[in-house]
């Protein structure tokens, strides 16, 4: 299974991919929105996880965007938001799901 994470918290990252490799996950990771973007348009991957909020960018324009480019790729959207609101923007911008931190 191959993961791309669009976030730039390079710490969760580094510690998530190195449980998921060593569970036989391939890893990638854009720390920002727009590479992301350029990452994923091959829909090469099996699931993206998608921060809400980045310092470049934020993921309900990023999940937006994906979706019209026709991706059908799962999008797990990850934040600090908890909020019934919060959780319904993520899912009504094309998200799959979405996972409140911390976790």
């Amino acid at each position: 299974m191959k993961l791309l994470f669009i976030t730039d918290k390079g710490k969760l990252v580094k510690k998530l991919s190195q449980i998921l490799r060593e569970n036989g996950y391939l890893v990638d990771h854009a720390a920002d929105g727009q590479t992301g973007l350029e990452m994923s348009a091959g829909g090469s991957y099996n699931l993206i996880i998608l921060e809400w909020l980045m310092s470049k960018g934020d993921g309900i324009s990023i999940m937006k965007e994906i979706r019209s480019q026709g991706l059908d790729t799962p999008v797990l959207m990850i934040g600090d938001k908890d909020t019934p609101r919060d959780r319904a923007d993520g899912l009504d911008s094309g998200a799959d799901d979405f996972l409140s931190q911390p976790f």
